[in-house]
């Protein structure tokens, strides 16, 4: 953990690395250090099929890295030992919540891209997170990776499927099949079959290589892993933060979402990155916020 601990127990931030970072190469050590300086507890974690990690890359899917950030949840409210034995005992309770008590920790999550998506995977698996920010994420992966901006039947989950983003999608097995290899001595079975990915992540990459856009397996798989499946199960309070230039995940992404939460009646909030980055230059780095 990266902590810096006050007097008494404090609140905790679960913070997900995006992509290929990894606890190794020190991502988020930043971002804990502020927090620990507002009095919050950070625990930083590499997600599944990343180097430091076991198991193979399951694109944020609720059934796997959402059942993996609830076991963090239960680490943080002492439920369960780390590697070492040590059971955490400072960790808050929270007060406010109708289940208060030694088992709901005050908890809240921060990420960005795929560490903003298993923010939504992990609060729809447990009501226990209180807050979320997710930075720079997707609504439906199926229209990050194949964009079609008609037939659109909810959000921007669309009926025909686009074009295949090949780069995209070459370029994350890549980071994919890399980390497995650098992981091999903590969990060799990660590059038995479908290399660091689980077995239907390389039938969706290889069918759109073939035709040039997914078919109905690869579009339910990529939807199984994205919050348009579930946004009726994300009870947490969210301030959604999206990329203006950001050519995998869009502002319609970020809209959709906030839209579906808000239809639900979930509390929810956006923000672009460019006033993000003024907030966390003016507030965390005491810095000058950069000139419009």
């Amino acid at each position: 953990m990266r902590r810096s601990v006050p007097a008494g127990a404090a609140a905790a931030v679960l913070a997900l690395m995006g992509g290929a970072g990894t606890l190794a190469k020190g991502d988020q050590a930043g971002a804990a250090a502020a927090f620990g300086r507002e009095g919050y507890v950070t625990l930083p974690y590499t997600g599944l099929g990343f180097p430091n990690s076991g198991c193979k890359i399951s694109l944020d899917d609720p059934d796997f890295d959402g059942k993996a950030a609830k076991q963090l949840v239960d680490h943080l409210a002492g439920l369960k030992t780390d590697n070492s034995g040590r059971v955490l005992d400072f960790i808050a309770a929270d007060a406010d919540s109708p289940t208060a008590g030694p088992k709901d920790p005050k908890v809240g999550m921060i990420g960005g891209s795929y560490g903003g998506q298993v923010q939504f995977a992990a609060a729809s698996l447990d009501p226990r997170i209180d807050a979320l920010i997710p930075i720079i994420t997707w609504n439906d992966l199926s229209y990050s990776l194949a964009p079609n901006n008609t037939s659109v039947s909810r959000g921007v989950t669309y009926t025909t499927p686009g074009v295949h983003k090949k780069q995209w999608t070459s370029l994350f097995f890549g980071v994919g099949i890399l980390a497995g290899i650098q992981g091999t001595a903590i969990d060799p079975s990660r590059n038995v079959g479908c290399p660091n990915f689980v077995t239907q992540a390389c039938l969706s990459k290889a069918q759109p290589e073939t035709f040039g856009y997914p078919d109905q397996a690869t579009l339910d798989f990529a939807r199984h892993a994205s919050i348009t499946s579930y946004l009726a199960a994300v009870k947490a309070p969210t301030l959604i933060v999206q990329g203006q230039k950001d050519s995998l995940f869009n502002l319609q992404e970020a809209a959709a979402t906030y839209r579906g939460l808000a239809d639900l009646g979930q509390r929810s909030g956006r923000l672009p990155d460019e006033l993000l980055r003024d907030v966390v230059a003016r507030r965390v780095l005491d810095r000058p916020a950069a000139p419009e």
